[in-house]
């Protein structure tokens, strides 16, 4: 049908048939599971912290962005803003 060989799982160079190990090798390759689940353990719960770090720091920049824009929003900039913006400067101006 296709023209491409068929993937067939190789063994990595490290798999060893448990059952021809002695009793030395075997405690050995337990102790090194055990390490290997361990570290596999800690690098996941890093993994999570860190993401949720990130998440939260998202969350803060994103909700301090859309209250700003809310606040700006409910300030009337117009006209009466701008003649109490003159009449502080003219204040300023006639006291110098």
């Amino acid at each position: 049908m296709s023209d491409l060989p068929e993937k067939t799982a190789k063994p990595s160079s490290s798999a060893v048939d448990y059952e021809k190990l002695n009793d030395v090798q075997k405690m050995y390759v337990r102790r090194f599971e055990r390490f290997n689940k361990s570290r596999a353990k800690t690098t996941k719960y890093r993994l999570n912290y860190a993401r949720n770090i990130g998440i939260g720091v998202v969350s803060l920049a994103v909700g301090t962005y859309l209250y700003t824009i809310f606040a700006m929003k409910q300030i009337k900039l117009g006209p009466e803003f701008d003649q109490r913006l003159s009449d502080f400067e003219d204040k300023n101006d006639s006291s110098k």
